[in-house]
């Protein structure tokens, strides 16, 4: 059950990773969907950071700096490619174990 868990957590980190890379990159989804994938990443690593592994608070800075250029604050696309690097080599790893 554990690992089914974690393998849904991979599908839906790659999923708004993709979303929110859509945004960023080519405005191709709704602002909207990509508030949704910031959200989730910053709510996720809240709360796993809280509960299990202090290093889960990485997602929810990942996701708060993925969310300034979404609602277009600061645009960087360095900082936003190892956002988004890490964010999928994270979730990627969680589908593979």
């Amino acid at each position: 059950m554990k690992d089914m868990f974690k393998k849904i957590l991979g599908v839906l980190q790659i999923v708004f990773l993709f979303v929110i890379s859509a945004f960023i990159f080519w405005k191709a989804v709704p602002i909207e969907w990509a508030f949704i994938g910031a959200a989730y990443f910053i709510g996720k690593g809240l709360f796993f950071g809280i509960t299990k592994n202090p290093l889960s608070y990485l997602d929810a800075f990942f996701g708060m700096l993925l969310l300034l250029p979404i609602v277009g604050i600061f645009d960087n696309i360095i900082l936003d490619a190892i956002a988004i690097i890490f964010l999928l080599q994270k979730g990627v790893t969680y589908l593979l174990r």
